[in-house]
């Protein structure tokens, strides 16, 4: 397992820990401020271990890959050894990315960057588009590729568990009436190809669920 570690528990470090916990990684969150009450709680029920108030290096210098709060400069003491260690560092935007295949505009500039995202997001969600805001204000893009993922599989979840229930029933009254009509032999035959067929109806479901959960385990 991979470890992912990230510097910064605000808005963007928590929202990257709760995706890498998601998505498999062994992760460890440090920040040497006081972390917020709202994010300790974010932390805390994801199961993610966090630390306040210092660095503790061989937390830290173990990781795989680093994502970095885009507060903390390349040149505080942590930094430093990190790069020097050759870890590789990235932000949450670009952790974020790779789990994502929803369109983006970026937008950036030395003013007027919050007005503009706003306008922009209002005209789309008032276009009826499914659309979040991420950066400086809305919550982390990781945190929302999180519950989107979420989301995504909780209806898939849901979906399933009705195509299931229908064959299911299905095979329960074919077994029935196989039973009770024995000595009619062209009923047995109908009803055991409709059997069959009904029986690899559910094998292909099954099978969908199983690559889901090796999607989200990365395998």
């Amino acid at each position: 397992m991979k470890r992912i570690v990230i510097l910064g528990a605000g808005e963007s470090g928590a929202g990257a820990a709760v995706l890498a916990k998601k998505e498999g990684f062994d992760v460890f969150v440090s920040d040497m401020s006081t972390i917020k009450d709202k994010y300790k709680e974010m932390l805390d029920s994801h199961d993610i271990e966090w630390e306040e108030g210092h660095h503790t290096e061989e937390k830290i210098l173990n990781a795989d890959e680093i994502i970095k709060s885009p507060g903390i400069p390349d040149e505080v003491p942590m930094m430093r050894k990190c790069i020097e260690k050759g870890i590789h560092i990235i932000s949450e935007i670009e952790f974020a990315g790779r789990y994502t295949n929803s369109k983006m505009i970026c937008i950036t500039g030395s003013n007027g960057k919050t007005t503009t995202t706003s306008l922009i997001y209002h005209i789309f969600k008032n276009a009826g588009y499914d659309v979040g805001l991420a950066g400086n204000i809305g919550n982390s893009l990781a945190l929302q590729v999180a519950e989107e993922a979420n989301d995504t599989k909780m209806r898939f979840l849901a979906n399933m568990s009705h195509e299931i229930r229908t064959p299911m029933n299905v095979i329960i009254g074919l077994a029935s009436i196989i039973r009770e009509e024995s000595a009619n032999q062209q009923k047995v035959l109908e009803s055991t190809e409709r059997l069959e067929a009904t029986s690899k109806y559910l094998l292909s479901l099954l099978n969908d669920v199983l690559d889901m959960a090796r999607v989200e385990n990365g395998s």
